[in-house]
């Protein structure tokens, strides 16, 4: 759909996806790495559900569900001018991931937004900072931190740190104990 492609390219503020108004051009799946409100994010834009006979829209849709089912957050778009009850039959039964539901083509005459969809419009821009927003607190859910604060986002950064936390605790414990200051410097050297 052209405001699902479309709203890719504007969240990563670049022409990636191929932008048409004919359902079912969407086959394969893209990816692209952008910073949410400091937080690094990977969008992949992948082809809608609808029923089809066209066996390569089919398998499209299969790799799409894939990818659906190993999101963190889903953004499910839901065409204005379809509505809703559409769009809740495209989304995958099952999902436990947070989803946020974006009022696409805002821009254009319609219902307005349901309660809980972000009204949003490519042409306009609008609700692009409100997607951006409630993108970067679904990724913040459940942890102590909140936007701007640092985010440990591997296990490779958790080891570092824990290690970094010992080496000092050793430090600490080893000075209260009078040690010489060259045994000291090794902690510390070691927590840098």
């Amino acid at each position: 759909n052209s405001g699902k492609s479309s709203l890719f390219n504007l969240l990563l503020r670049q022409e990636r996806a191929i932008v048409s108004e004919i359902h079912g051009t969407t086959r394969d799946y893209l990816e692209g790495q952008v910073s949410v409100e400091g937080i690094p994010v990977r969008l992949v834009d992948t082809a809608g559900m609808r029923a089809s006979d066209d066996p390569l829209e089919q398998e499209g849709m299969r790799r799409a569900r894939e990818v659906i089912q190993a999101a963190d957050i889903i953004v499910a778009l839901v065409d204005s001018q379809a509505g809703p009850a559409r769009a809740e039959e495209e989304l995958p039964g099952g999902l436990t991931q947070p989803v946020i539901r974006v009022w696409t083509k805002a821009d254009l005459p319609g219902p307005a937004a349901p309660a809980g969809h972000i009204a949003a419009s490519v042409i306009t821009g609008a609700g692009i900072d409100a997607l951006e927003r409630a993108i970067a607190d679904a990724a913040l859910a459940g942890t102590s931190g909140g936007p701007g604060e640092p985010l440990i986002d591997s296990a490779r950064q958790r080891d570092l740190i824990d290690r970094a936390l010992a080496a000092l605790a050793r430090f600490r414990r080893e000075q209260a104990e009078g040690l010489p200051a060259d045994i000291l410097a090794v902690d510390l050297a070691e927590s840098l």
